[in-house]
């Protein structure tokens, strides 16, 4: 008879936690994410419809986001480029890293964000926030490694398959006196180095 009284004890705590259970996993699988556009500044004009890839990372909240998108031109030609942000937990300030392909990385505070990410919509933060051009080879820093590459394919033919795309900071397919321009502009000693 003990043994029964026991046993039935055992299932109806067993019934009990496994509600309690329940109710916690319900709670915490249905945290609502968010899915935004973010538009930046981007040094060099680009004609309207070029995507530039991004890396972008949310830092804050329980842990970091991280993804990669396009950065869409808006406009033509235009210094605006505008991507996708999303799977974020809506609710938390996020500061914002963004690392675009020949850009130095920046990093853009949740102040500047204007606070709390929407769960939809669009922030434009192209007028505070421009990624600066000329990081040929893609280590978050504007060197003379960088003028190295653009120095090489400066003295072929445009048509020459020794012209390295990486220099072509301004994306027209031409790698000219302009692009020397962006990265004459980033270039000084000690080198610019991105946010990390």
């Amino acid at each position: 008879m003990m043994r029964e009284l026991i046993s039935t004890k055992l299932v109806g705590i067993a019934f009990v936690l496994s509600i309690i259970v329940a109710v916690l996993v319900s709670t915490v699988s249905a945290a609502p994410t968010g899915t935004i556009e973010i538009c930046v500044g981007l040094q060099g004009a680009r004609q309207s419809g070029w995507d530039e890839p991004v890396d972008w990372e949310l830092r804050g909240g329980a842990t970091a986001i991280s993804g990669s998108s396009d950065a869409m031109i808006q406009g033509a030609p235009s210094t605006v480029g505008c991507f996708t942000v999303g799977g974020y937990p809506i609710g938390p300030a996020y500061d914002l890293y963004v690392k675009g392909e020949d850009h130095l990385g920046e990093l853009i505070t949740s102040a500047t964000l204007g606070g709390p990410l929407p769960g939809t919509g669009s922030v434009d933060v192209s007028g505070t926030v421009t990624l600066l051009d000329g990081d040929a080879n893609n280590d978050n820093s504007i060197s003379g490694a960088d003028l190295s590459i653009l120095s090489a394919s400066l003295t072929f033919p445009a048509a020459s398959a020794s012209v390295d795309p990486r220099a072509d900071f301004n994306e027209d397919g031409v790698i000219s006196g302009a692009d020397l321009s962006i990265l004459s502009t980033d270039l000084t000693f000690p080198s610019k180095t991105g946010d990390s």
